[in-house]
């Protein structure tokens, strides 16, 4: 057999879709959500992979400690429900605001809406929200686990905790949540970072190489 040849083209996000901008008033009026509040997002699916209820779980320690955040929970599935219920057991209820799915278009208004984007998930593929959150330059917030190590370097690009820890979760989002300056510096190194690996621009050049070289070989074949 010959030798196989492999070429590792890294996910990619549109940094002209994907960009830091200032928070849409608009979007605030409409979800209720004072322009004084600190936001900590949440988007993607409410299953059991992603662990969407540790956000709600780990709420009450940081509004004890951060009365002015308020959750924004983007999506739908099996475990919205429970969410809900949970908020109000823990007598959070009022500051979470739970979203419908939205166009894909509207995604990068929703991210630039928050100043943190929690994903507490037990397992992944590389995430394009990550990709996404990052690229505007928001604080990802994410369960260590390969793929967040992969686009997360800790304290630098990004904060990590361990996976299913609702206290330091909680924890993280208190350090997040009270100290702009770090989230001013997370979100700049952050973009950094997407900038110089993930462009979708240079990721479709780098497909379009391979799909060259690879013709260019049965050509002569």
């Amino acid at each position: 057999m010959g030798l196989i040849q492999t070429r590792v083209i890294l996910n990619a996000v549109n940094l002209d879709m994907f960009r830091p901008a200032p928070r849409d008033d608009g979007l605030l009026e409409e979800l209720g959500i004072d322009p004084g509040a600190v936001v900590i997002a949440f988007l993607g699916n409410l299953h059991d992979r992603k662990r969407p209820l540790d956000i709600v779980r780990s709420s009450p320690a940081v509004l004890s400690r951060c009365p002015l955040v308020v959750y924004v929970v983007i999506g739908e599935g099996a475990l919205r429900e429970e969410m809900v219920r949970t908020s109000r057991t823990l007598g959070v209820e009022g500051r979470f605001r739970f979203v419908d799915w939205r166009s894909y278009e509207q995604v990068p208004r929703h991210i630039n809406m928050a100043d943190i984007v929690v994903l507490p998930s037990f397992g992944e593929g590389l995430a394009r929200v990550y990709l996404e959150t990052q690229a505007c330059g928001r604080v990802l917030i994410a369960s260590d686990i390969a793929p967040a190590r992969e686009v997360i370097e800790d304290g630098t690009t990004g904060l990590l905790f361990p996976v299913g820890d609702v206290e330091r979760l909680a924890a993280r989002c208190i350090q997040a949540a009270q100290d702009r300056d770090l989230r001013a510096r997370i979100g700049h190194a952050a973009r950094a970072r997407v900038q110089r690996h993930h462009d979708m621009a240079a990721a479709v050049s780098q497909y379009l190489a391979a799909f060259d070289a690879l013709l260019g070989r049965d050509r002569f074949s």
